[in-house]
């Protein structure tokens, strides 16, 4: 029995590329579909901002009315003590001023006194042989 498309007893000869033709095919295909899932995706993302910035409008603020400020009926507040006194001044008066913390040690003193250096020897002290 013979094929379609093929001479008697003959097989058909494969086109070069026939096999992967329809996955090429395929692949295309399904290239274009996600490429256009993904434009569809961002222009529905785009047109619902588009939406929202124009359903709410920017609000807009404005000064209040009258003077931008006014002194109280009744002015006082708060008692804040020591506001007389300076950082460095003592709070309490009659205390001695001494310092209540040392930040900082004591120096240190060097163990092994300093030893002079000797002089050094002239040239013309050397004797003629001497590089």
């Amino acid at each position: 029995m013979a094929e379609l498309g093929a001479p008697d007893g003959q097989r058909p000869v494969p086109r070069p590329g026939g096999l992967f033709r329809g996955k090429r095919l395929l692949g295309a295909v399904a290239a274009g579909v996600v490429t256009a899932a993904f434009a569809g995706i961002v222009w529905h993302a785009y047109d619902l901002g588009r939406q929202d910035a124009t359903l709410d409008t920017v609000p807009l603020i404005e000064a209040a009315e009258g003077p931008p400020r006014a002194r109280p009926d009744d002015p006082g507040g708060m008692e804040v003590p020591h506001q007389d006194k300076l950082i460095y001044n003592q709070l309490t008066p009659g205390a001695p001023n001494e310092p209540v913390e040392s930040l900082l040690p004591p120096p240190e003193e060097p163990m092994v006194p300093k030893i002079a250096p000797e002089p050094a020897e002239s040239p013309a002290a050397l004797p003629a042989g001497s590089p």
